[in-house]
């Protein structure tokens, strides 16, 4: 028998989000005779962590708490006057500071943890610098990847990016966009799309809920109340659905940095149709119940929340954003909306509950295409295990 790989996973921590549900599904399906793999979590904490499989080694790292961790984020922003501030030397730093002398100052605040060598090490958030620096300068490796699950923009270092040997990226459009803002990494990218635990979902959306009206029509969405999410919008978009006449329950879970600006127009308007449930470890059941799944998204990487719904075979609505067209096909198995606006969304709900032949033609595509899991297994198992 081969001996086994030795494979270290950075990860900030392991709270309710896509990225994360992602790696708990993608550590599931990983072969352990072929490997045996160390996942390090920047913080030991999160709703997902009692799911992982306990053939994977969790450990924590140390130095990434109070101060310095604030310190360490500004400092991936580059905002150097607050982490110094952070850091109360301030006066003394920050004077010295440059964009051109950026790692070794980052550097020196990196606390320093004890790795063994590795045969791969995997960053599976790109938007974490911290992960990508330990990676880069702590962990001795023979091969170096980072997964890149949205759209970065041009606010991070190409050249950081361009000392790991693979850049793995979730969907055509995320990389395509990535190469438009760090051209020197061609050549160093691949695909591999996120995967789903059909067995776990379909056992978890069989549960009963209490908080979920059955008698109803119903829209579900699920995410961080976050910008891109697009959950702001909802409030305008029942708001015209009820004045049309429609008599629904839409319910978001998640939370998130909007959630309470959401819930106060949700009081201060009486919105009695839209529900915020807050966090879910199990979100299945609201979403196998639903007339309509809803992501009303200003941007994405490859939605694991539309996968799931998809695996459920729910009519879907979602916005014209990058991943999404990898995902659907308009009219086939989801509608699409065209524009990333209020109305837009608000056209597309009206038409979707006014037509229920055509909610049912689109769930009935969805059933013919259920096997789309297989060969996404395979693409990340050789990534892994290889």
């Amino acid at each position: 028998m081969a001996e086994k790989k030795k494979i270290a996973i950075l990860q900030t921590a392991l709270t309710i989000g896509g990225i994360e549900k992602t790696l708990v599904s993608l550590l599931d399906v990983v072969d352990y005779e072929k490997v045996d793999i160390d996942l390090y979590l920047l913080e030991r904490k999160g709703e997902f962590l009692s799911e992982i499989s306990n053939k994977v080694n969790v450990k924590g790292l140390k130095g990434f708490s109070g101060s310095k961790r604030k310190a360490l984020k500004y400092f991936c922003a580059f905002k150097f006057k607050k982490a110094f501030f952070e850091l109360k030397k301030y006066k003394m730093l920050y004077p010295k500071v440059r964009k051109n002398n950026y790692y070794e100052q980052y550097l020196k605040l990196l606390p320093r943890n004890e790795f063994c060598s590795y045969d791969k090490v995997i960053v599976y958030n790109s938007n974490s610098v911290l992960s990508s620096m330990i990676a880069i300068y702590q962990i001795n490796a023979k091969e170096k990847y980072i997964w890149v699950h949205n759209d970065l923009g041009n606010s991070y270092d190409a050249n950081l990016f361009n000392k790991f040997d693979k850049i793995i990226c979730v969907s055509k459009g995320i990389e395509s966009l990535f190469l438009s803002y760090y051209p020197i990494c061609k050549g160093k990218t691949d695909i591999a799309y996120n995967i789903l635990d059909e067995k776990e979902l379909k056992d978890k959306s069989l549960e009963i809920i209490d908080d979920f009206d059955y008698t109803k029509i119903s829209l579900v969405s699920v995410g961080r109340f976050a910008r891109e999410k697009g959950f702001q919008f909802v409030p305008d978009i029942v708001n015209k659905l009820v004045k049309e006449g429609f008599d629904f329950n839409w319910y978001l879970l998640g939370d998130g940095p909007l959630f309470n600006s959401v819930q106060e127009r949700i009081k201060k308007e009486k919105i009695a149709s839209l529900k915020l449930l807050g966090l879910k470890t199990n979100p299945y059941p609201y979403m196998k119940n639903c007339t309509i799944y809803v992501q009303p998204s200003l941007s994405e990487g490859l939605c694991t929340t539309t996968n799931e719904a998809k695996y459920l075979c729910k009519p879907i609505i979602v916005t014209n954003v990058s991943g999404m067209k990898e995902q659907f096909t308009h009219d086939k198995d989801a509608y699409i909306v065209d524009d990333i606006s209020v109305d837009a969304i608000y056209n597309g709900i009206k038409f979707m509950l006014s037509n229920k032949e055509y909610r049912e033609k689109l769930v009935s595509n969805l059933q013919i295409n259920e096997n789309f899991n297989k060969d996404r297994v395979e693409k990340l198992k050789r990534i892994i295990e290889e």
